[in-house]
C-alpha cells in the first residue's frame, strides 16, 4: 500500500471516524471557523460546500463560529449531524442518484431570496474559507 494511501483520513461513515478523531481534528484547527474546518479534506473527506452548510444548519451552529468556541454540546451535535447527513446523502444521491429530500437547505441555498425550510425567513450569505455560505439567522446562533 502506498504511503499516501495510509495517510488518508477515515471515511466519515466508518467506525474509525469517531468522536476522538473528530475532537482531535477540531482541536488542531482551533482558530478556524467551523465551516472552514468541515471543508478540510484531511479531516472530513468528501464534505463539500453544500454539505457543510447542511450539517451546520441541522446542528444549529453559526458557520463563522471558531472551533475553539464550540461547546461540548455543539461538538456532539455537529459530530452526529455530520454522520447523519453523509449517510442520508449516500442513500439518496449515491444509491438512487436522486436529489436530497425537499426539506434540505440545499434546495433554498442558491435561490434569490431563499428561505429557511424551518423558520420560513430569508437565508443570509457570506464568504467563509473562500466559499459562499448560507445560514438561517433564526436557527443558527
Amino acid at each position: 500500500m502506498p504511503d499516501w494511501w495510509k495517510d488518508r483520513p477515515p471515511e466519515i461513515h466508518s467506525h474509525e471516524f469517531n468522536r476522538e478523531f473528530f475532537d482531535r481534528f477540531l482541536d488542531r484547527h482551533r482558530k478556524a471557523p467551523i465551516k472552514a474546518a468541515l471543508l478540510m479534506q484531511t479531516g472530513f473527506p468528501g464534505i463539500g460546500n453544500w454539505m457543510a452548510d447542511e450539517i451546520l444548519w441541522r446542528a444549529k451552529v453559526l458557520p463563522s463560529k471558531r472551533t475553539r468556541k464550540l461547546t461540548t454540546r455543539e461538538r456532539a451535535k455537529i459530530f452526529r449531524t455530520t454522520k447523519w447527513v453523509v449517510r442520508r446523502s449516500l442513500e439518496t444521491l449515491g444509491k438512487h442518484f436522486a436529489d436530497p429530500p425537499m426539506n434540505w437547505l440545499i434546495h433554498q441555498k442558491w435561490k434569490r431570496g431563499g428561505i429557511c425550510p424551518i423558520h420560513r425567513i430569508r437565508l443570509r450569505h457570506a464568504t467563509i474559507a473562500g466559499r459562499t455560505t448560507a445560514w438561517c439567522p433564526g436557527c443558527q446562533k
